[in-house]
């Protein structure tokens, strides 16, 4: 019988920091049973470059179990974690998306200089909005 926290270790998470990298879908190899694994090392990861791969990695589930780290990416200092909680936004999409995306902007409106977040996240809500119509 397959370990899948091991085998999502040494698969995956052993090497984020490989510069051969390249985004590998999980699902394939362990359906939705694996995605608390992805969100644990995302969790404990200090690397803004690891940080954004886990954050593609986790949104490429395609499950609502996604939206609590995306939400927590979205306070994240590197841009391309933040980039990479927006796509996987859009990609989810819904109700909880846009909630999500409505407080992270209430957060920013207070920042002066983050107006171009502030229009990056009214340009994921109105693709949201678009993909539901």
């Amino acid at each position: 019988m397959v370990n899948i926290e091991q085998d999502v270790r040494t698969r995956y998470l052993d090497r984020l920091s490989d510069s051969t990298w390249i985004d590998d879908d999980p699902r394939m190899d362990y359906g939705i049973c694996a995605i608390p694994y992805f969100i644990s090392a995302f969790q404990k990861e200090s690397d803004p470059t690891n940080r954004a791969r886990l954050v593609r990695i986790i949104w490429q589930f395609r499950d609502a179990a996604a939206f609590a780290t995306l939400a927590a990416a979205l306070d994240d200092s590197s841009d391309d974690v933040w980039k990479d909680a927006l796509d996987g936004l859009v990609t989810l999409g819904g109700d909880q998306a846009l909630t999500i995306l409505a407080k992270a902007r209430e957060v920013l409106t207070a920042n002066p200089t983050a107006q171009e977040k502030l229009s990056w996240i009214d340009e994921a809500a109105d693709q949201i909005r678009q993909k539901e119509k």
